[in-house]
């Protein structure tokens, strides 16, 4: 499969790529542009001498914010997101990122431990789609 690359893309320590959200896919699309539908970045291209469209460069993510509003060195985190395989990242009150013990109860269920209680936010991240990629026609939008 042949994929097209961007040659011209240069970025430096001072460049922000900044892609907004759209409700639709642009009707006449550049090859190479970028949109960010309904939690999934887009690229509109061609692969493997397929016509053009659009092809998903992330994934659908369902998420969980746990906030625990009281101090304890025990967080019990109800993600209900089926699944065990997930990222995390937990701040404290203060928004600082703590460095935590996770482990899964289930695949609902996951506790945190402090060395210290600690009160703050969890927030966790698991694929929807069990990564599966597929990509959108543009004429059948």
């Amino acid at each position: 499969m042949a994929v097209g690359v961007l040659s011209n893309f240069n970025m430096s320590t001072n460049t922000t790529l900044k892609v907004s959200a759209v409700n639709e896919f642009p009707t006449s699309p550049e090859v190479g542009e970028l949109a960010f539908k309904s939690g999934i970045l887009w690229i509109y291209s061609q692969a493997g001498g397929e016509s053009l469209t659009w092809y998903p460069l992330t994934n659908i993510q369902n998420s969980y914010t746990h906030v625990q509003g009281t101090a304890s060195s025990v967080w019990n985190v109800a993600h209900n997101l089926n699944s065990t395989n997930y990222v995390y990242q937990v701040f404290d009150n203060a928004g600082n990122s703590v460095v935590v013990n996770i482990s899964n109860v289930d695949a609902d269920n996951a506790q945190i431990t402090f060395g210290e209680p600690v009160a703050g936010t969890a927030v966790l991240v698991a694929d929807a789609d069990n990564y599966g990629m597929k990509s959108i026609d543009l004429g059948t939008m």
